[in-house]
C-alpha cells in the first residue's frame, strides 16, 4: 500500500492505493485547497501553511482508514527543470540471470553519469526514465531474468534546484512523513495517461496545473523528453480578478465553473454587486489562452522537433472552454487529436471510492502507480543488516549515522561511537555531554567503519550491538540561551537565531559529536512579538485559528520599543495592548452587525446571535479571548426591526401615551425592517 500525495499550487490531493497484478486500486481519496496562496508555480513558498493543509489531508485519511501514515510518495512540478542523458554498462557474465536489483543498480549508475554535468550542491535529481536497454549490443525491452555478458542502459534524468526539493522535504518533515518515493509530475502523469503499449506513438502529454504546464514526450516506445512552461491556470484566474476587480478566490471559482454557468453574481473588492456573463469572461481570457497555448506548443515542438501525432492534456488548468481547441490550432493538429484526459477512463485503475474523476486526478494516480511499480524514482539503496534502506538523492554523501537513523535506529543507541562523550561548541565555547555507555561494531562492505563513514548506492552496513544503556543527547533548544517571556499564566521561551555547522536546523535537532553551534545573543523585541503571535492560538469548533494579537513587551516596568533588543537569558513580560473579544475572532465587525442612528445617535444591532461555550461554560461574544481557548460556537441569524432597536435600547413604551416612529423620514411601525445606515426617529406627541 502507498500514500501518494500531489501537493499542487492550488490543492493537495492524497490517495491511499495498492496494486493487484497490473491494476492500481484506489481505496480512499482526500482533496483540500490551501488556506491561502502558499504555493506559487508549483513550488512551496510558505512551508507552514502548506504543511497545515498536508496534515489535514493526512489526518482525514488516517481516521477514515484507521491507519498511521508514516511514509509518502510525492511528485514535484517542473519549475526550473533541467534534463540530462546518462549511460551505464554492467558486466553480467558471472550471473545466472539478471535480477531487478541488478537493473536498478545499472539505472542508478546511469543517472549518476548524467549528474556529471551538474553541481549536486545546486541541483537535485527528482526522477528519470529509461531511454533504452541493451544486452550484448542488442536492444531489449527488459533486462530482468535474461543472461548475457554486458548489459547497458541509457536514461533521461530530470533535475530541479535543491531549494525546491528542500522546501517540499521540510513540509513532509513537519507532518511526520518520510519521503520514500519522489518523481517529477510529468513522469507520474505519463505513467498512467500514456502506458507503455501506447508509447510507440509520438504523443505529447501536457499537465496544466495552476502554476506550471509540465510536458512529457513519448515516441518509439520510450519517453524522449521532459519540459515545462511557467504559465498555467493562475494566469487565467489573475486575468479575471484584474478585469472585474475580484479577489483571487472569487475569480478562481468563476474560472472553474465556466462550463456550468452562463452568468455569475459576485461582489467585487469595492463591495459592489455585479453580474458577469460567461461570454464577457471568455472574451477577456481569449488572449491569455492564446499566449499560454502558444508557449506550450512552442515548447512541445522544440522538445519533439515537430508537432506530435496527438496530445493528451491533464490537470485542472486546461478545463477552461477553448483551451484544448486553441492548443490544437497552435500545433496545427485536428481538434480530435488533442483531448482532455480524464482519470476515470483509464482501464487499469480500479476506483473503490467512486470519487476518482477528472483530468486533475491523473497526476495523483500517476504518483501512486509510479511508487507501487517502482518507476522513475531516484533513491540510493543501501542495506543495514540485510534490510534495504532508501535514501533521497545520489550524491554519495550519506554517512553511516544518517543511514542508521533512516533505518529506525534510536540516536541514543549510536551517538556516542566511537568516543564515550559528546563534545560540541556553542559560540566558540567547548561543551561536553556524557554519552551513552555502550558499544557497537559497524562494518561497511566487510570493512570496519564508524558513524562518519560515507556510503554509496549498494553498500552493505552491518551493525552489532555489544553493550547498551540508552541515554538521549540534548536538543539544540536545551543547550542555547533563550529569552523567557511571561505571558498570561505561563511562560514562553524564545530562541535566538542559530546555525549548526553553518546550516539552519529545527529546535528539536539533537546535538551530535563535533557540532559547532552559533547563535545571536540579542533578540529584537519585534521578533519576540512575532513569536508570541505565532504561539497564540484558539480552537473554534475544532478548527485552529491564530488571532492577530497586539502585545507590548515590558522589562523592569519599562515598555520596550520594537527596535529594542533583549539579551538571551533575560526575562520579560508580555502584556496585551488591547484584549481581543470573542466577537473579534468571529469576524463580527462587518458581517454580523449593522449600524443605525436613533434620534441622531449611532446604535449597533447584531445580525447574528451567537451561543458560545468554553469548557462547558457559556460565554458572551464580548468576553475576552484567552490563549489556547477551546470554543464551541453556534450561530443563528437575526432580522433587525424597529422593535429590535427599541428592545436593544431598553425603551419602556409604557411611559409614552402618544408617539410616532420614522425611518429615513417615513412613518413606520414596530415591524419595519432595518438596514445598515438607516436613521430612526422616535417622537413623543403631547
Amino acid at each position: 500500500m502507498v500514500f501518494a500525495l500531489d501537493v499542487g499550487t492550488r490543492k493537495v490531493a492524497g490517495l491511499i492505493a495498492d496494486k493487484e497484478d497490473e491494476k492500481l486500486k484506489i481505496y480512499d481519496i482526500e482533496v483540500l485547497e490551501h488556506e491561502k496562496r502558499a504555493m506559487i508555480d508549483g513550488a512551496v513558498h510558505d512551508v507552514e501553511r502548506v504543511a497545515r493543509t498536508v496534515n489535514k489531508v493526512k489526518k482525514m485519511l488516517e481516521e477514515r482508514n484507521e491507519i498511521k501514515l508514516n511514509e509518502v510518495a510525492i511528485a514535484l512540478a517542473g519549475r526550473f527543470l533541467k534534463t540530462l542523458v546518462g549511460e551505464a554498462t554492467l558486466d553480467v557474465s558471472d550471473k545466472k540471470e539478471i535480477t531487478e536489483e541488478d537493473v536498478n543498480h545499472l539505472e542508478i549508475t546511469a543517472v549518476k553519469d548524467a549528474m556529471k554535468e551538474i553541481n549536486p550542491e545546486e541541483m537535485f535529481c527528482v526522477g528519470y526514465s529509461v531511454l533504452s536497454y541493451e544486452l550484448d549490443g542488442a536492444w531489449m525491452m527488459s533486462l530482468t531474468s535474461h543472461r548475457g555478458k554486458k548489459a547497458s542502459v541509457k536514461v533521461i534524468a530530470a533535475f530541479l534546484p535543491v531549494q525546491v526539493v528542500d522546501a517540499m522535504s521540510s513540509v513532509m518533515n513537519k507532518v511526520g512523513l518520510k519521503i520514500t518515493h519522489m518523481t517529477l509530475e510529468p513522469i507520474a502523469a505519463i505513467e498512467v495517461a500514456v502506458p507503455e503499449e501506447v508509447r510507440l506513438l509520438n504523443i505529447a502529454l501536457v499537465d496544466v496545473g495552476a502554476g506550471t504546464s509540465d510536458i512529457a514526450i513519448s515516441n518509439d516506445g520510450i519517453i524522449t523528453a521532459y519540459g515545462m512552461v511557467p504559465k498555467a491556470g493562475d494566469e487565467l484566474t489573475e486575468t479575471i480578478a484584474k478585469e472585474f476587480l475580484l479577489d483571487f478566490y472569487t475569480a478562481e471559482f468563476i474560472k472553474r465553473h465556466l462550463k456550468e454557468y452562463e452568468e455569475f453574481e459576485v461582489k467585487d473588492i469595492l463591495d459592489s454587486n455585479k453580474v458577469i456573463r460567461k461570454e464577457e469572461i471568455l472574451r477577456i481570457l481569449e488572449p491569455v489562452i492564446k499566449d499560454i497555448t502558444s508557449d506550450i506548443s512552442q515548447e512541445i515542438i522544440e522538445l519533439n522537433g515537430r508537432p506530435p501525432k496527438a496530445v493528451m492534456v491533464v490537470g485542472g488548468g486546461a478545463k477552461v472552454p477553448g483551451f484544448i481547441e486553441k492548443l490544437a490550432e497552435k500545433l496545427g493538429l485536428p481538434q480530435e487529436r488533442v483531448s482532455l484526459k480524464s482519470v476515470e477512463n483509464l482501464p487499469f485503475i480500479e476506483d473503490l471510492t467512486g470519487k476518482l474523476a477528472g483530468s486533475d486526478m491523473v497526476t495523483p494516480a500517476g504518483i501512486a502507480k509510479s511508487a507501487l511499480f517502482g518507476k522513475g524514482a531516484v533513491f540510493s539503496r543501501v542495506y543495514v543488516n540485510g534490510q534495504p534502506v532508501k535514501l533521497m538523492g545520489l550524491a554519495g554523501k550519506y554517512t553511516v549515522m544518517q543511514v542508521l537513523l533512516q533505518a529506525g535506529y534510536d540516536l541514543g543507541e549510536i551517538i556516542g561511537m566511537p568516543a564515550p562523550a559528546l563534545v560540541y561548541e556553542v559560540n566558540g565555547k567547548v561543551k561536553s555531554y556524557n554519552g551513552p555507555e555502550k558499544k557497537i561494531k559497524i562494518t561497511v562492505n566487510g570493512e570496519e567503519a564508524n558513524t562518519r563513514h560515507l556510503v554509496e548506492h549498494g553498500d552493505r552496513i552491518e551493525v552489532v550491538k555489544i553493550e547498551e544503556k540508552k541515554k538521549r543527547p540534548p536538543k539544540i533548544r536545551d543547550v542555547i540561551d533563550k529569552v523567557k517571556v511571561k505571558f498570561y499564566d505561563g511562560y514562553m521561551e524564545i530562541l535566538p537565531k542559530y546555525i549548526v555547522n553553518g546550516e539552519r536546523v529545527s529546535g528539536d535537532y539533537e546535538i551530535r559529536d563535533g557540532d559547532k553551534i552559533e547563535h545571536e545573543i540579542f533578540i529584537p523585541v519585534k521578533v519576540i512579538k512575532e513569536r508570541i503571535k505565532e504561539g497564540f492560538r484558539v480552537e473554534i469548533n475544532g478548527r485552529i485559528v491564530y488571532p492577530e494579537v497586539d502585545v507590548r513587551i515590558v522589562k523592569d516596568g519599562k515598555i520596550l520599543e520594537d527596535t529594542d533588543e533583549v539579551k538571551v537569558g533575560e526575562e520579560v513580560q508580555a502584556e496585551m495592548n488591547k484584549k481581543l473579544r470573542i466577537r473579534d475572532i468571529l469576524q463580527a465587525d462587518k458581517k454580523d452587525i449593522i449600524r443605525v442612528k436613533f434620534n441622531g445617535k449611532e446604535v449597533i444591532l447584531p445580525l447574528v446571535e451567537y451561543e458560545i461555550f468554553a469548557d462547558g461554560k457559556k460565554l458572551s461574544p464580548d468576553d475576552f479571548v484567552e490563549k489556547d481557548m477551546k470554543l464551541t460556537v453556534q450561530s443563528k441569524k437575526l432580522v433587525p426591526m424597529v422593535a429590535t432597536l427599541l428592545a436593544n435600547l431598553q425603551l419602556d413604551m409604557k411611559g409614552f401615551s402618544r408617539y410616532k416612529i420614522y425611518k429615513n423620514g417615513v412613518e413606520v411601525g414596530f415591524a419595519e425592517f432595518l438596514s445598515d445606515g438607516d436613521e430612526v426617529e422616535f417622537i413623543e406627541e403631547g
